[in-house]
């Protein structure tokens, strides 16, 4: 699983799959989440 911001990095490239907000220690609110499903080759 990756992060909103990561998300944001990888663009186009990455093919992710939006996963319900997960509760991260240390974390005061859920965070955001997406599944890695493939990258494009660049």
């Amino acid at each position: 699983m990756i992060a909103a911001a990561t998300r944001e990095a990888l663009g186009d490239d990455a093919e992710v799959e939006a996963m319900p907000p997960i509760e991260a220690k240390g974390k005061r609110d859920p965070v955001v989440a997406f599944r890695l499903v493939g990258l494009q080759p660049r």
